[in-house]
This record gives C-alpha cells, sequence and structure tokens, in this order.
C-alpha cells in the first residue's frame, strides 16, 4: 500500500517518465484543475495495471503553495487492453 506521496512519485515518475511528471506537477502549481495522467503499475501477483489520476481541487496555505491535493484515481486497465485489440 502506498502512503506517502513520495513513494506516489516515484511509481509515477518509473512508469511515464520524469518530464511528463514535470508537466503534471507544474499544472497542479498552475492550476486547481490538474492534467489528468496514465500510468501503468505491477500489481503484487505482477499483472500490469493501468490507472488514470485526476486531480480535483486544491488547498492553499497562506502563501499560495498547494498542501493538498484531491482527486480520484481509476482502474482503467481493461480499457487500455481494449484500445491495444483495436490496434492489432
Amino acid at each position: 500500500m502506498i502512503y506517502k506521496l513520495s513513494d506516489w512519485q516515484n511509481v509515477i515518475v518509473n512508469s511515464i517518465g520524469e518530464q511528463k511528471y514535470e508537466n503534471y506537477r507544474q499544472s497542479v502549481a498552475n492550476d486547481d484543475r490538474p492534467i489528468p495522467i496514465r500510468f501503468n503499475v505491477l500489481d503484487e501477483d505482477g499483472n500490469e495495471k493501468w490507472l488514470l489520476m485526476r486531480g480535483g481541487n486544491t488547498v492553499r496555505d497562506e502563501h499560495g503553495n498547494v498542501i493538498r491535493l484531491y482527486g480520484t484515481v481509476s482502474n482503467i486497465t481493461e480499457q487500455v487492453n481494449r484500445e491495444k485489440e483495436l490496434k492489432i
């Protein structure tokens, strides 16, 4: 189970690369609606799972720094697998 932000960051960066993650991070810093990102992870059995992370509202401190981000993470594995089948 992932509990710390730094753990999520590592998972996402390893999946999509540092530049795409930096683009996401900048969207969080500059907007109230960060860009959605798709990334893949391996579950405990070693199976690939695809996730879609959509940021929602941000909470900022008195200096404008993001201190909390609300959003959703959805399992989109079936959708990604169907997309792959259509490309074959």
